[in-house]
């Protein structure tokens, strides 16, 4: 992501360090689901199914 190129700047060991925290501590800062959402039909439809994947590769 372009925004994210500034970034580079900082030390890979700085950032990895910055990247473990978060890991270990998503659920806290982001919360935490106990269920997966279903993807409505409209937002399904918006997908490419493997029928049409393999349509593809035949024409």
């Amino acid at each position: 992501w372009p925004v994210f190129y500034g970034l580079k700047i900082i030390p890979t060991l700085l950032r990895d360090w910055c990247y473990n925290l978060i890991a270990r501590n998503r659920y806290r800062l982001f919360g935490q689901s106990q269920v997966c959402l279903m993807p409505t039909p409209a937002l399904k439809a918006r997908f490419i199914g493997l029928d049409e994947v393999a349509a593809k590769r035949h024409d």
